[in-house]
């Protein structure tokens, strides 16, 4: 529980332990002051129309624990009655953050190579429309990506093949 100024009222001794600050100095901060500085404006903004307007609103942000680690948190800032501040109720999701990051460079490697593939790829969906086509595809097929999304192969696929095609995909 904080005053619209960030003056912490409560700290639960799981938030305390969390950010490896003693409760009693948790109690004598600022909620403000263990936000990442690249993310302090944007929450104390947030925080100071969830107080005026009231009502809940939730916020991914970065905070820095006494060790100086960084952890990412989804918090839910939740006004209090009569403008006396906020109820901050926050989870840890670093290790999702984490993930998050991994699954974005890996599907950035595979964008890359699926466009930069000399070859013709493609994906498509079980009834064999076309899902995706790469540069080569299009060059080699002369139709553009929107001419071909969605189409079946029956639309590419020479008729005396499209017996084997359709056997591949089912």
């Amino acid at each position: 529980q904080v005053t619209p100024e960030g003056r912490v009222l409560y700290a639960s001794p799981s938030n305390a332990a969390v950010l490896g600050i003693p409760p009693e100095e948790v109690l004598s901060g600022n909620a403000f002051n263990i936000v990442h500085p690249d993310d302090a404006a944007r929450v104390r903004a947030l925080a100071a129309s969830t107080v005026a307007e009231g009502g809940s609103t939730s916020v991914e942000m970065r905070v820095r624990k006494r060790s100086g680690e960084v952890l990412h948190v989804e918090a839910l800032l939740t006004a209090l009655p009569g403008g006396q501040g906020l109820l901050i109720s926050s989870r840890d999701i670093t290790v999702r953050k984490s993930f998050e990051r991994a699954l974005e460079a890996s599907e950035e490697r595979y964008r890359e190579l699926f466009e930069n593939a000399s070859d013709m790829v493609y994906t498509h969906d079980l009834a064999g429309r076309f899902l995706s086509i790469n540069r080569a595809a299009e060059r080699l097929l002369g139709y553009r990506r929107d001419e071909v999304i969605g189409t079946g192969i029956d639309r590419l696929v020479a008729p005396e093949h499209l017996p084997h095609a359709r056997e591949s995909i089912a």
